[in-house]
C-alpha cells in the first residue's frame, strides 16, 4: 500500500468525521439557532424536556422541541442550572405550549367527510415506566374533621354557544367511542371507531375549537382507539387502546392532530404490572403544570408527570371506581374500602375521610359544578354528600335506572344518569329522559352533547342547558295536577315511629320529625295520604379501621356492632323515598385517658341525631315503574 493511498484514506476519514459532526450539529441545533438541544428541568426536579433555546425575554424562556413544537416556561420555574444557562441572555417561561391553530380561518362550521388514505400514525416513543421514584399516598388525614370551605372553580373565559356540525358516520358499524374536552374548555375531541366484520378496524377523530365553533376532520387511522383526555393547550389528545376484552384497553398514546393526520408522540402502558382487566385504563384527566391523573379498572390511581411520562404518587382504591376531580382541581374524591377520601393532589396525601355506605358496587363519583356537593352512583342508588360538613344529605332510590360509568351534574341541582335520565336532587324526582345523545359532558355551565344521524346526514356537537326550558314548564304543570305528586306542599303526612326500638326515644323522634315536616309545608295527620316511617334496627358486628392523627401514623381495626337509623316515605305499600344512617363514627376524638374501645362501646346504640339532620324531600312522584315528566329527542338540530 502506497503512502499516497494511506494519506488519502486518512483524509477521507477526517472529512467523514467532519461531515458527521456537521450533520449531528444540524440534528441537535434549531435551524438558524446557535443553541443546541439540551435537557431542561423545572424547579421541582420532576419534569424535564429536550429542547433548544429560541429566546429569553423578560421573565419567560421560549424553547423548541425536535418536532418543532414551541414551549414556554417562566424563568423562575426553571432549575438553578437552567437559569444560569440563560443568565447572559435577555430575560424571558412550567411549560406552556405555543400552538399554531390547525383550523382554517374560514367561518363554516360543517365539515364534509374527506376521502383519505388510511395510514398508521408514526409510532411514538415507547416509555417503560420507572416506579422507583413514585411514592404511596400518605393515608394519615391532614385534618381531624371533614370541613371544606367552598372554592369557586375557574370558569371558561368564553361561553360555548355555537353548534358544531360533524361529518356523518361511515356506516352502521361506526360507533361514537368518546368525547374529551380540555380543562380550559377550548378544545374537544370526538372519537369514532369502525368495527365492520371481516374488515380492518379504524379510528376517526373530529377535533373541535369550542371558542370559534369550527371543527377539523382528522383522517382515520387503523386500529381502535378512543379519546380519553385533552391537555390544556395544543392540538394534542390522549388516546387509549379500545379493543374488546379484558386487558385490551391498557395502552395510552399522546397524539398530535392536524388536517394531514395524527402523529403518535409517546406511548406507554401505565399498569403493565397488573393482570387481565385490572390493567385497563378506566379514566384519565389532565391537570395544570403538565400533570395527568389516571385510574385502572383495578382501582390504582396514579398522578403522572405527563412530559416523561413518570409516576409521582400512587394509591390503591376500590376496584371498578370512577373517581371525581373537584372543579377547583385541588382534590380528588375516591373510595378506599368503605371510606370516602378526599386526596390533596399536590401534597399526595389524604385531606379528610368519611365512612361510606357499605357494599357499593362499581361506584361512580361526580362533583356539582360549584364543588359544593359530591354524588356517588352505585347500582340503583344515588348518594349525595354536602362538601362543607360531609353530611350525607340524599339517598335516592332510582326506579328502573342503573348507574353505570355515566354520572354528570348538569347544574348544581340536577344529575344526568346514563346520558339519559335527569334527576332533580333537591326534589329527588326523575324529571326527564333525553334520547339520542351518544356522549355528554359539561363545560362551565353548558352541557355538550354528541348526536348523529348515522350515515344519513351530518351529526353535531350541541351546546345546551340541561334541564332545557320545556322541563321547567312541565314541572309547573305537574305541580298543578292533583295526583302526579304524592308529596308536595300541603300534603297530609301520617307519621309512624313505632319502629324506633327505644320507647323513650319515640316521642323525641316524633317531635323532631313533626317540626321538619311542618317546616317543609306538610301537614301531620293520622289520616294522611302518605306515611313517613322512622325506624331503627340492630345490625351485625362489623370491622372498621381507623387511622391515628397527631400521634404518629397507624391503622387499627376494631369490631363494632352497627345500628341502622332509617326514614322512608311509603305510598300505597310502595317506597317512594328512603334514607339511612348508621352509628359508625367517621372521626373519633378521644378524651383524656379514654381508649378507643371505650369510645366505640358507647357508640353501640342507634344514631338518633340522624333524624334531626336528615334533609326531607319537597316533592315525591307516585312510586311507579320509573316514570318521568316527559321525554325529548337530542338531534343534530337541537333538543326536540
Amino acid at each position: 500500500m502506497s503512502d499516497d493511498s494511506t494519506w488519502w484514506r486518512a483524509a477521507s476519514s477526517i472529512l467523514f468525521l467532519v461531515a458527521l459532526m456537521i450533520l449531528c450539529q444540524g440534528v441537535v441545533a434549531r435551524a438558524g439557532s446557535e443553541h443546541p438541544v439540551r435537557t431542561w428541568t423545572d424547579s421541582t426536579g420532576r419534569f424535564t424536556i429536550e429542547a433548544s433555546l429560541v429566546s429569553a425575554e423578560g421573565e419567560q424562556v421560549l424553547l423548541e422541541r425536535a418536532d418543532g413544537t414551541l414551549v414556554r416556561i417562566d424563568l423562575e420555574k426553571l432549575s438553578a442550572v437552567d437559569r444560569e444557562y440563560v443568565a447572559e441572555l435577555p430575560e424571558e417561561s412550567p411549560f406552556e405550549t405555543v400552538e399554531a391553530s390547525p383550523f382554517e380561518p374560514a367561518e363554516p362550521r360543517s365539515v364534509a367527510p374527506a376521502e383519505t388514505t388510511v395510514e398508521s400514525p408514526v409510532a411514538g416513543r415507547e416509555v417503560r415506566i420507572d416506579w422507583s421514584r413514585s411514592r404511596a399516598v400518605d393515608l394519615n388525614p391532614q385534618q381531624e374533621s371533614w370541613s371544606f370551605e367552598p372554592i369557586l372553580p375557574a370558569r371558561p373565559a368564553f361561553e360555548v354557544t355555537r353548534r358544531i356540525t360533524v361529518p356523518p358516520k361511515r356506516d352502521f358499524f361506526e360507533k361514537t367511542a368518546g368525547l374529551a374536552v380540555s380543562p380550559n374548555g377550548r378544545r374537544a375531541v370526538i372519537g369514532y371507531v369502525l368495527g365492520r366484520p371481516r374488515t380492518e378496524e379504524t379510528t376517526r377523530l373530529v377535533y373541535c375549537d369550542l371558542e370559534s365553533g369550527r371543527a377539523l376532520n382528522v383522517p382515520e387511522v387503523p386500529g381502535q382507539m378512543m379519546p380519553l383526555a385533552v391537555p390544556p393547550e395544543g392540538n394534542l389528545v390522549l388516546m387509549r387502546r379500545h379493543e374488546f376484552g379484558h386487558g385490551n384497553q391498557d395502552r395510552l398514546e399522546l397524539w398530535s392532530l392536524s388536517a394531514e393526520g395524527v402523529r403518535s408522540q409517546v406511548q406507554w402502558t401505565p399498569y403493565d404490572g397488573e393482570r387481565g382487566g385490572s390493567r385497563d385504563v378506566k379514566w384519565a384527566t389532565y391537570l395544570p403544570e403538565n400533570q395527568l391523573l389516571t385510574i385502572s379498572s383495578g382501582g390504582q390511581v396514579v398522578l403522572w408527570a405527563a412530559t416523561a411520562p413518570a409516576p409521582i404518587w400512587h394509591l390503591p382504591t376500590k376496584g371498578g371506581l370512577l373517581p371525581a376531580l373537584h372543579p377547583s382541581g385541588r382534590w380528588l374524591a375516591v373510595l378506599v374500602g368503605e371510606e370516602l377520601m378526599m386526596i390533596d393532589i399536590a401534597a399526595g396525601a389524604v385531606a379528610a375521610v368519611l365512612s361510606a355506605p357499605a357494599n357499593l358496587h362499581h361506584p361512580t363519583l361526580a362533583f356539582s359544578p360549584d364543588g359544593a356537593r359530591l354524588a356517588c352512583g352505585s347500582h340503583s342508588k344515588l348518594y349525595v354528600w354536602e362538601m362543607a360538613d360531609g353530611q350525607l344529605s340524599r339517598e335516592i332510590l332510582l326506579s328502573n335506572t342503573v348507574v353505570t360509568d355515566d354520572l354528570l351534574w348538569t347544574d348544581d341541582q340536577h344529575v344526568l344518569i346514563g346520558k339519559r335520565v335527569l334527576v332533580n336532587v333537591d326534589h329527588q324526582v326523575r324529571l326527564w329522559e333525553y334520547q339520542g345523545a351518544d356522549q355528554v359532558t359539561r363545560v362551565g355551565d353548558i352541557c355538550l352533547l354528541v348526536t348523529s344521524q348515522g350515515d344519513k346526514g351530518p351529526g353535531a356537537l350541541l351546546p345546551a342547558s340541561l334541564p332545557h326550558p320545556q322541563v321547567g314548564r312541565a314541572l309547573e304543570q305537574a305541580m298543578a295536577a292533583p295526583d302526579f305528586f304524592v308529596l308536595r306542599e300541603g300534603t297530609r303526612v301520617r307519621l309512624d315511629v313505632t319502629g324506633i326500638e327505644d320507647a323513650e326515644q319515640q316521642d323525641e323522634v316524633r317531635k323532631q320529625l313533626v317540626e321538619r315536616l311542618e317546616a317543609r309545608g306538610f301537614q301531620v295527620d293520622d289520616q294522611g295520604t302518605i306515611t313517613l316511617v322512622a325506624s331503627t334496627e340492630r345490625g351485625d358486628r362489623r370491622e372498621i379501621s381507623y387511622r391515628t392523627i397527631g400521634r404518629g401514623f397507624g391503622v387499627r381495626t376494631y369490631e363494632v356492632r352497627e345500628f341502622v337509623s332509617r326514614l322512608a316515605f311509603e305510598y300505597e305499600g310502595k317506597t317512594a323515598w328512603q334514607s339511612r344512617g348508621t352509628n359508625l363514627p367517621g372521626f373519633v376524638r378521644l378524651e383524656e385517658g379514654q381508649t378507643m374501645q371505650q369510645y366505640l362501646r358507647r357508640s353501640e346504640r342507634p344514631n338518633y341525631t340522624f333524624f334531626e339532620r336528615i334533609e326531607l324531600p319537597r316533592l315525591l312522584m307516585k312510586p311507579t315503574n320509573g316514570a318521568v315528566l316527559g321525554r325529548s329527542k337530542v338531534t343534530a338540530g337541537g333538543i326536540q
